[in-house]
């Protein structure tokens, strides 16, 4: 019993595929014909980099999918929110950011000094937007915990714009 609850459990952290194009779903019953909107949801989806792992299920890379409805139809889409974090992490190959249960795998040509320096600065905090979506005017934003929100195109999920609250004189 419980190696099954384990597998289960497993499969949380594998790492999902991206869908750029919507594709049409399958639905059981009817979809209303009047019924036109989307539901974008949010939450991690890449566990593994290169030969690492994150550790704790809110560490993963953001992933947002966008269910369309439409004309009695349903079209899924999803993709990674392309932040400096995904960006750099990808290119490493490797884990950069500290996250909130995984330490980042810095820089291997940095001197000690050097790699303690980025636990103290804000440019090494993760952007990875992977909590919630947030409608500010006719814009939507990817946030996270951290004072880094990403826009993004609630149609096509491209990640457009960044901005940290840090720049924001209150």
């Amino acid at each position: 019993m419980a190696t099954k609850t384990a597998e289960k459990v497993a499969a949380l952290f594998e790492n999902y595929s991206e869908v750029i194009e919507p594709e049409e779903a399958i639905v059981e019953g009817k979809i209303p014909l009047w019924l036109n909107v989307s539901l974008l949801r949010n939450g991690p989806g890449m566990f593994n980099i290169g030969n690492y792992q994150y550790k704790h299920w809110f560490d993963g890379l953001a992933y947002m999918q966008r269910f369309g409805f439409s004309n009695g139809k349903m079209t899924y889409s999803a993709q990674y929110l392309k932040s400096d974090t995904y960006k750099i992490n990808m290119a490493s190959n490797r884990i950069c950011f500290n996250e909130f249960g995984t330490f980042g795998y810095s820089d291997p040509c940095k001197s000690v000094l050097g790699k303690l320096s980025t636990f103290f600065t804000a440019e090494q905090i993760s952007d990875n937007a992977a909590v919630n979506f947030m409608a500010l005017g006719d814009t939507v934003w990817a946030v996270t915990e951290t004072p880094k929100l990403l826009q993004i195109d609630p149609k096509t999920l491209e990640t457009l714009n960044k901005v940290s609250f840090v720049q924001i004189h209150f």
